[in-house]
């Protein structure tokens, strides 16, 4: 059975010589259960998601976004995770060239994968682990 998924969102347009896009969107992803081959069920918890981004034009035409992404996971051991995206685009006649970048740091426990005898630390190690995401797409109309 697929989760189902609620969502609501908001876009504002500020007046002005420049104005700016505000657009948000919060997301709840409802728990579910996974039954494997093992006939063991996995039970998922409910996921919320907030993303928040601005657009600026500049004086020059180019657009300037910026975004802010927050979302938790369905698995119980995985912490809530946050990304910071930037992008703009530029235009060329029939051409448009589009880039955008994001960037996440989490951090988890996960049980050693090289255990020593009689170690005294923590039965788990803490992982940091960091995400740079880069996405460039282009355009050319005819």
């Amino acid at each position: 059975i697929k989760p189902s998924r609620k969502s609501v969102g908001f876009s504002f347009l500020t007046y002005g010589s420049n104005p700016i896009l505000i657009t948000g969107d919060y997301s709840v992803l409802d728990s579910y259960s996974i039954a494997l081959n093992d006939s063991t069920d996995y039970h998922m918890k409910n996921a919320a998601s907030i993303n928040i981004g601005f657009e600026y034009i500049t004086l020059s035409n180019t657009p300037v976004r910026v975004g802010l992404i927050y979302k938790n996971s369905p698995f119980q051991v995985i912490k809530p995770s946050t990304e910071i995206t930037v992008g703009s685009s530029k235009t060329f006649e029939n051409l448009i060239i589009d880039l955008s970048l994001g960037f996440t740091s989490n951090q988890f426990s996960y049980p050693d994968l090289f255990p020593v005898e009689n170690d005294i630390r923590p039965d788990l190690d803490r992982v940091s682990e960091s995400t740079f995401k880069s996405v460039l797409s282009i355009k050319y109309t005819l």
